[in-house]
């Protein structure tokens, strides 16, 4: 892994640059970031509709000291770590199921040979 701030080559599981500390981003995090001005889009969509998540609204209202500005902007930011939060947990399924779906056609394929096996064996 090459460092994108001092160019360094590193090892590809470093979570840090040998040379000059940077952080490296794992592709879940980049993909998150990349799609992060959207997630901001989506909250204030909710707000502007009035149709935001009670629970965030609540947790929001509650931290700003019934002050509705304040309480907008919290709601925005406790939403988009929420939908954060979603992708992350999302993403370990979808590659779950992806490797669920590639056992369960190999699992399907093995009992379609051994049934085609066994009728081959009662005629």
């Amino acid at each position: 892994m090459i460092c994108s701030h001092c160019g360094a080559i590193n090892k590809d599981t470093a979570n840090f640059c040998k040379d000059c500390g940077m952080k490296f981003t794992t592709q879940k995090e980049q993909d998150i970031g990349t799609h992060e001005e959207r997630l901001y889009e989506i909250a204030m969509e909710e707000l502007e509709s009035r149709s935001y998540i009670k629970g965030i609204w609540a947790k929001a209202f509650s931290q700003s000291d019934a002050d509705e500005q304040r309480a907008k902007a919290l709601y925005i930011k406790f939403r988009v770590q929420s939908l954060k939060e979603e992708l992350m947990a999302k993403r370990p399924l979808e590659e779950e199921k992806k490797t669920n779906t590639k056992e369960n056609k190999d699992s399907k394929t093995e009992n379609n040979s051994s049934s085609k096996a066994s009728t081959w064996i009662s005629i």
